[in-house]
């Protein structure tokens, strides 16, 4: 065979290997962009069910809140929630709901009305809505349902959404309640955590523009992205998300590179023909592979500080790329501040002594991170193995916790409300300065201390221990707890502790915790009020009463002038000789009838004026009602009003003091009487009826045909000394509002269709509760 047949043959053995390789090879690079692209259609496809998930939670999550709104706005235009109450549940609500920024009640003339939080400078109450949202106003009012306002960015850069609630009376809209969302907060409370790791989330309006992200700092893959509509609220805005980049690219050309290595590896083993060579390369790609996939930061530096080489993990964690760091000194990037500690650990090195070290560290975007570093020196090789972790997380998390600690410490002890906390057993764990101030026990002296506490009055004790005992056993009022304390030097006052569960970072209950407020002075102020009350209602008696003497001077005169004649005419038929006995009996017994009438007059007045303590019991309203008329009928008679009154024969006693709603009825009537000064006699009628209402109430309805109220004198009905008469106080409708609210019932007020006003008023049926 000759040598170039040979060499032929030698040719074609050695091309075989190299064939076979290049296949492989490209068999692989095949396999890898393959799977690496089913890799990228599942994300994909995972990605768009997350998002259309999310937005889904997201859209629950307005619709709960819409429907908050929609209760609030019911109750308000049933008149149950005022002011108030109003301030009180929308700032719990926005405590709960953070992705809220406001809630706003405005009134049918787009003028705000009530704010909440109260001190927001965003909406003043007062103003008128400004911009476009009268057009979203209107659309609710127009619609009747929520709508939704266009998104707009405030003056503090704020993304912001409104939604109108309208707020409906019968067939009245008396406004709407507004809720502000800020629109990063929706992006960052309305998604689960899992969401935010895994996506980078914005939403959108129609130009495209970016209202709000949940993060600009992670960098996210453009290949795995997609939108959705997000409707509600709609008016063009949309849910853009990108999966963020849970590999280096480094990372997804790695395979490439070890398909083209071992290639390399295989090419020169064959080459070479020495199996210890293609053992070294193995072990040389071991180690170079366990070096570039490593998570942590490895590198290799001279003794001098200077790096050698470094692994794929720098560039993931700092942004230099192996070129750029290679050659250079540390010390070129370590903070300014950590740089003579950095110098120090450096010489222990040089001294052959291993070190660990925690620094900052410049990254290529100029930031400063936190590195852990562990390094070995090996002075034979003149050389330093060091391993580094990324800890900035753990530092920020620890400057937050410290941060955290020292507001919320800051909090508490600035706190006028005293604040306890006891564990499931009764000790006591925490108590903030005010509670110790309030008692005049130090904190030293309460912390694990055991019932009976002692600030506990001894003659109340006992009471006070089923007050624990029914909050240890989750049973307290929701309302809080009543009672008197007891200070280190003796003296008593009173308190309300409100109680709620303490809840630990894990979810479990771990005690309760107490807010206690001093309440001396309010209840001294309330018992002052009621003494007031008390008194204004004796005064309105008297004065009620003195307005009527005159008539119930003429209507006693008729009586006794029918007792005097009747006494003449029998003593003249005595003298005369000439009577008979059933004649003189008929006239005395006339007499004894006329002498019962003008009793029952003044017995009457002097239990109308008389003060008593309230004493309410089973009455019949028929009987009341009876006993006002008698009052109001002569007057009546003057003014030419008749008095119609409809009371079911079978209509339930009712659970009140007698003379207090017989003052009610008689005021209520005097003021129909006087209303109706200016209607013609013919049309001069005063309808008094009552009924039981579905709510186990009964209802007293006292209509006239007078000359009605505006809107405004009925929102300053019930003002203290305001009246529309010219001679009048201003406190008979207060004071009855006072007695129908003292006896768990409410007064109001409403056009008579026929002309003149209708006032109603509820008391309880006739049994104690």
């Amino acid at each position: 065979m000759s040598s170039e047949t040979t060499a032929g043959q030698r040719n074609w053995v050695w091309s075989v290997p190299y064939v076979a390789i290049g296949i492989f090879a490209v068999a692989m690079l095949a396999l890898v962009w393959g799977l690496q692209k089913r890799e990228t259609d599942l994300q994909n496809d995972a990605l768009g069910r997350d998002v259309q998930w999310a937005e889904q939670t997201m859209r629950l999550h307005m619709q709960g809140t819409q429907d908050t709104l929609s209760q609030m706005a019911r109750e308000m235009a049933e008149g149950k929630l005022d002011r108030g109450a109003f301030q009180v549940r929308a700032t719990q609500y926005l405590a709960n709901t953070p992705e809220l920024a406001n809630l706003v009640w405005v009134d049918s003339g787009q003028i705000i009305r009530w704010t909440a939080p109260f001190e927001t400078t965003e909406w003043i109450a007062g103003e008128r809505l400004a911009g476009a949202q009268p057009l979203s106003f209107a659309q609710a009012l127009t619609s009747g349902r929520p709508t939704y306002g266009e998104a707009y960015v405030n003056h503090r850069g704020a993304a912001l959404l409104e939604v109108y609630v309208p707020v409906q009376y019968g067939r009245t809209y008396l406004g709407a309640l507004v809720g502000v969302y800020t629109i990063e907060g929706m992006v960052r409370h309305l998604v689960p955590n899992w969401f935010d790791e895994k996506y980078s989330l914005s939403i959108v309006d129609a130009a495209g523009q970016v209202l709000a992200s949940n993060t600009t700092v992670r960098p996210a893959d453009d290949a795995l992205s997609y939108a959705i509509d997000f409707d509600p609220p709609g008016n063009g805005l949309a849910l853009h998300a990108k999966a963020f980049r849970t590999d280096p690219g480094v990372a997804r050309v790695v395979p490439l590179f070890l398909v083209v290595g071992l290639t390399l590896v295989v090419v020169l083993s064959l080459w070479a023909l020495r199996s210890h060579f293609q053992r070294r390369v193995r072990v040389e790609k071991e180690r170079d592979r366990l070096f570039n996939l490593s998570l942590d930061m490895l590198c290799i530096a001279g003794m001098d500080g200077s790096f050698r080489r470094v692994n794929p993990a720098f560039g993931r964690v700092l942004g230099y790329s192996a070129e750029e760091i290679t050659g250079r000194p540390l010390l070129d990037y370590v903070h300014p501040e950590d740089l003579a500690a950095t110098v120090d650990v450096l010489r222990q090195l040089a001294a052959g002594q291993p070190a660990s070290f925690e620094g900052r560290w410049r990254a290529a975007d100029g930031r400063y991170r936190w590195l852990l570093w562990a390094i070995n020196p090996v002075p034979e090789e003149k050389l330093l193995y060091a391993v580094a972790h990324d800890i900035t997380d753990r530092r920020e998390d620890e400057e937050k916790l410290k941060s955290a600690f020292a507001f919320r410490r800051a909090m508490g002890e600035s706190l006028v409300t005293g604040i306890r906390a006891i564990d499931l057993e009764g000790r006591i764990i925490f108590v903030n300065p005010a509670f110790c101030r309030m008692i005049g026990w130090s904190e030293q002296e309460l912390l694990g201390m055991r019932p009976p506490f002692p600030y506990w009055p001894p003659e109340e004790a006992e009471q006070r221990r089923r007050d624990l005992d029914l909050t240890l056993a989750g049973q307290a009022p929701p309302g809080g707890i009543e009672m008197r304390v007891m200070h280190r030097d003796g003296h008593r006052f009173d308190v309300r502790m409100y109680l709620s569960p303490l809840i630990d970072s894990s979810g479990r209950q771990v005690g309760w915790m107490a807010s206690m407020n001093d309440i001396t002075e309010r209840k001294r102020m309330e018992e002052e009020t009621l003494r007031h009350q008390e008194r204004l209602e004796q005064t309105s008696r008297l004065i009620t009463m003195g307005e009527m003497a005159s008539s119930l001077a003429h209507e006693l005169n008729q009586p006794l002038s029918a007792i005097a004649n009747y006494c003449m005419g029998s003593v003249n038929r005595l003298k005369s000789g000439d009577y008979r006995r059933e004649d003189i009996l008929a006239a005395m017994e006339k007499a004894s009838a006329q002498a019962e009438r003008a009793g029952k007059i003044i017995r009457r007045t002097r239990e109308f004026v008389k003060k008593s303590e309230p004493v309410r019991a089973p009455a019949a309203l028929a009987e009341i009602v009876e006993e006002a008329i008698g009052f109001a009928e002569i007057e009546a008679r003057k003014a030419a009003v008749a008095i119609q009154v409809s009371i079911p024969p079978d209509l339930p006693p009712v659970f009140a003091d007698r003379i207090m709603i017989e003052q009610v009825v008689l005021n209520l009537v005097k003021n129909g009487i006087e209303a109706m000064q200016q209607t013609p006699p013919e049309a001069r009628a005063l309808n008094l009826a009552a009924r039981l209402d579905g709510e186990g109430m009964v209802e007293v309805t006292v209509a006239d045909r007078g000359c009605g109220m505006t809107d405004g004198q009925v929102e300053r009905l019930y003002t203290p000394f305001f009246t529309t008469k010219a001679e009048g106080m201003g406190m008979g409708l207060n004071i009855c509002r006072s007695i129908v609210e003292f006896h768990d019932g409410r007064l109001w007020v409403q056009p008579n269709p026929g002309g003149g006003s209708v006032f109603r008023f509820t008391l309880p049926v006739g049994t104690k509760p």
